[in-house]
């Protein structure tokens, strides 16, 4: 049975990498389906690893339509990437008449109804987030515009229209069954899952390495950073946490894993006085990411709460938590909150301010001996790959697809 699978990100992307190649490859050999992805793609990505991608993706059963992804000015390139995701889609759902179509987030679930609605394939609405209001949350439209209305009304019939809808958290459940009043499809919680093969607890002789490559001492007290910096993560409360930190741990440095460090936040680091020699940052490929993780001493995630972060699963938790460092997260982000007190995995500071912050820091012997092998058992039944596949079986099974 053929399964059409949409995505308007690449999977050449970092988070294609993490949230969607994984769970493709192991559906494709769980289920008796044959999957075939269309997506958008980076030139500079596809150049760099789309021939390995691609055997990759084969060796595992998987067909993949690499389309490129374009950057125009004013719309215009959102506009061509979506007619051609379009033409794309429906001319091999023509011809192929996939049983479900899978569409990753909003724009690829136009796709995905406009195919149901014209040949009959399942669709299932797997949202990533809500999409229109972390275009207001982010400041990109205004509140009650003309795009908001617009997308508003679509994502209504998106809602309405899915045989399936997949949230990323418990708290958006009842939100989207309100939206898609007076009836609405199964939704089933599906958060972001990590490889706990790949993130999982490394040698001690494997940590003291990249201790020693990045220079820092045995004793150093080294906080971590892992992903990416800008509209919803917090560089500037994150170095103020810091920055009270080294009053009481003057020896302290900070890691950056991310490939997104530039001028302005190199700014935001010197503005606040900081020393050079208290900062390492690195971009690595995902197969080093475990080794450096495990060098550091605690892990942050400080993500902007809004009303459109409840929907949200940052994938950098159950990573973190899979190699066993403790977590100092911000509060209001998805099941985050839950997920953390219920694994003992670090702690969620009450709010960002001062006073959070040095209650934190005053704790920090307790703080720094959460996480570790029973952290990790706990989130392990609960996000890692093979839970979220299961779940992806069970719901293209309901849709018609890999039943038997």
């Amino acid at each position: 049975m053929r399964v059409l699978y949409l995505s308007f990100d690449g999977l050449t992307d970092p988070l294609g990498g993490s949230q969607i190649v994984p769970y493709l490859e192991k559906l494709a050999r769980r289920l008796p389906v044959r999957i075939t992805v269309v997506s958008l793609e980076k030139a500079h990505r596809a150049r760099r690893e789309g021939a390995a991608l691609r055997a990759r993706l084969a060796a595992a059963g998987v067909g993949w339509i690499a389309l490129p992804y374009l950057r125009l000015p004013r719309g215009l390139g959102s506009l061509l990437n979506l007619a051609s995701l379009t033409v794309t889609a429906w001319c091999w759902a023509l011809l192929q008449r996939p049983r479900l179509v899978h569409c990753r987030s909003y724009v690829a679930g136009l796709v995905g109804l406009l195919i149901k609605r014209t040949l009959g394939s399942a669709f299932l609405f797997d949202i990533r987030g809500f999409w229109v209001d972390e275009r207001v949350d982010g400041g990109l439209w205004p509140a009650g515009g003309w795009k908001f209305r617009l997308f508003k009304g679509w994502e209504r019939a998106l809602y309405r229209g899915a045989d399936q809808v997949v949230v990323l958290s418990q708290r958006a459940v009842p939100i989207v069954r309100a939206w898609a009043l007076p009836s609405a499809p199964p939704i089933t919680a599906v958060p972001c899952c990590a490889d706990f093969t790949l993130f999982a607890p490394q040698a001690e002789a494997a940590r003291r390495a990249v201790r020693d490559e990045l220079k820092f001492g045995p004793h150093q007290l080294v906080v971590g950073y892992l992903g990416s910096l800008g509209t919803w993560y917090l560089l500037p409360d994150m170095l103020d946490f810091f920055v009270r930190l080294r009053r009481t741990h003057p020896d302290s440095c900070l890691l950056m894993i991310t490939a997104d460090w530039d001028a302005q936040a190199q700014a935001a680091w010197d503005a606040r006085g900081l020393p050079a020699h208290a900062l390492r940052v690195v971009s690595l490929p995902r197969s080093r990411v475990p080794a450096h993780l495990s060098a550091c001493d605690l892990s942050l995630s400080f993500i902007r709460a809004c009303f459109s972060k409840q929907a949200s699963s940052p994938t950098k938790l159950a990573e973190v938590v899979g190699v066993g460092v403790p977590v100092l997260i911000s509060p209001g982000i998805g099941d985050s909150d839950e997920q953390v007190n219920r694994w003992q995995a670090g702690l969620v500071l009450a709010e960002l301010s001062v006073e959070a912050y040095d209650q934190a820091i005053a704790g920090l012997p307790q703080l720094l001996k959460c996480g570790g092998e029973r952290a990790r058992e706990l989130a392990l039944a609960e996000v890692s790959l093979p839970v979220g596949v299961e779940r992806y079986a069970a719901i293209y099974a309901a849709c018609g697809a890999g039943s038997g």
